[in-house]
């Protein structure tokens, strides 16, 4: 990733966040807040990590199942999103980010469609939780989900490329046991954010 990139993502981070399903004013960026919604949704960001992080731990073969399944999630979401349906769906995203989380400590092969089908749901989710205002008009609407989708891919693929090579070809007990910690503590972030949410909205 650039240098340019990585300086627009910190701007993104630094900014104050957008709401879920905001309205749409007229000096409003659509790219820019739909950037804006993804980094400043804690369950959106853990769950992409923790997605990451359980492509990284699968082999070569599956991991090329598993991305267009992620790409398909993505792009599902934002067709489901420009019905008009937007859902609160943070507490789900919090348990699939645990679910896979354990998984990737739990460290064993699972079945194909075990591994399609929470790459498919975390990206659909994402976009779903993150569907701009329904009163919007149709040119804001495709911008902000565009925005959504394509940072949230670039998110996605940089912190797996980094797994990647870090975890190298050839990977050994120590680095396979990095990464089983690493989920382990995505499990655990996962957990404590579900707890505070849940609370938040039950208190």
């Amino acid at each position: 990733m650039s240098q340019r990139a990585w300086a627009t993502l910190l701007l993104l981070l630094a900014a104050s966040g957008a709401q879920a399903h905001g309205g749409a004013g007229a000096q409003q960026d659509p790219w820019l807040e739909g950037a804006k919604a993804l980094l400043a949704d804690p369950a959106s960001l853990l769950l992409l990590l923790a997605l990451a992080a359980f492509a990284a731990q699968a082999d070569r073969a599956r991991l090329k199942t598993v991305l267009p399944a992620g790409l398909a999630g993505l792009l599902f979401g934002a067709l489901l999103a420009l019905t008009g349906l937007a859902l609160d769906l943070s507490l789900w995203l919090l348990a699939l980010a645990f679910a896979l989380g354990l998984a990737v400590a739990w460290a064993r092969p699972l079945p194909l469609l075990l591994s399609l089908l929470p790459s498919f749901a975390a990206a659909t989710g994402v976009v779903l939780v993150l569907a701009p205002a329904v009163a919007a008009d149709l040119s804001f609407r495709l911008a902000w989900l565009a925005s959504v989708v394509l940072i949230a891919a670039l998110l996605f693929a940089n912190v797996l490329g980094l797994l990647l090579a870090l975890l190298g070809r050839k990977r050994g007990a120590v680095k396979n046991l990095l990464l089983r910690v690493a989920g382990s503590w995505l499990a655990t972030a996962a957990m404590l954010a579900w707890v505070l949410a849940w609370s938040r909205q039950n208190g």
